[in-house]
């Protein structure tokens, strides 16, 4: 498994609200006065779900740590991408 963490210094995210933040469109009270459409996390968890991971927080007090966890890459050919894992889309 591979991951890939990101920690602040920032105020973090209340415990409680830590799974709804990863839903889009979410701003949490405290953060509707800066810019932002309450994409981002979303669109990260997105990416992690891909690719049979999870993102996770963890408050640090100061700061927040956002943690994505990958499963482990197959040593296929098939790359994701479907197919015969020849990068060829004419079945060739």
């Amino acid at each position: 498994m591979s991951s890939l963490a990101v920690t602040d210094n920032g105020p973090g995210i209340p415990e409680k609200d830590q799974d709804r933040v990863k839903e889009r469109f979410v701003r949490l009270e405290e953060s509707r006065s800066e810019p932002g459409t309450g994409l981002g996390l979303s669109l990260v968890k997105a990416v992690a779900r891909l690719h049979g991971g999870d993102l996770r927080f963890k408050n640090e007090a100061p700061g927040l740590s956002a943690r994505m966890d990958l499963a482990p890459v197959s040593n296929g050919t098939d790359h994701g991408q479907g197919g015969t894992g020849t990068g060829h889309t004419d079945g060739s």
